[in-house]
């Protein structure tokens, strides 16, 4: 009979959990991204549970908007999805494929009407989102949404590059 030994992978010192930050309130992220130059508001959309759902808005400096929602959680949140609606002429479905064939932090996906089951369509533009989850770990806040924000500046630019390559070939 031939017998099998396990290795030991136990550690010597002691194990440790991951460190957690405080949770921030919605005024403080605020705080937060007009200390990083963002022009930031935010704004409480009644929930159909009968509770708020926060969420900031901020306009970039080319007049483009971004969401950042903090949801249901409040007063209290350790996360945040930020997002961004945009338009192409072009097929949608495929346009959010190209964009998952390389990694990406952020997901893209293809806005429907929900009368008609189609992909949105308006003045001769299909509707897509962006978006990226952001979670806080053990960061400070102040790190945390500046870590967070240059990764999605990066994100946003990289797909926009993609919709419009006129526009990243231009600016070379």
């Amino acid at each position: 009979m031939q017998t099998l030994r396990i290795l030991n992978f136990l550690i010597s010192s002691p194990l440790r959990g991951p460190k957690i930050s405080p949770p921030f309130t919605a005024n403080e992220f605020l705080e937060c991204l007009e200390e990083l130059g963002y022009d930031a508001i935010l704004k409480n959309l009644d929930g159909v549970r009968k509770d708020e759902c926060a969420y900031i808005t901020i306009t970039t400096d080319e007049d483009l908007e971004w969401y950042i929602y903090l949801g249901f959680s409040g007063p209290y949140f350790d996360e945040f999805e930020i997002s961004s609606f945009l338009h192409t002429s072009e097929n949608p479905h495929l346009e959010a494929n190209n964009w998952h064939m390389d990694d990406h932090l952020s997901v893209v996906t293809v806005q429907y009407d929900q009368e008609t089951g189609n992909p949105e369509y308006n003045n001769g533009f299909f509707t897509l989102q962006q978006r990226m989850l952001c979670i806080q770990g053990d960061l400070p806040m102040a790190d945390f949404v500046e870590q967070s924000l240059f990764l999605w500046e990066e994100e946003f630019d990289g797909f926009i590059a993609q919709l419009c390559p006129e526009i990243s070939s231009s600016e070379d």
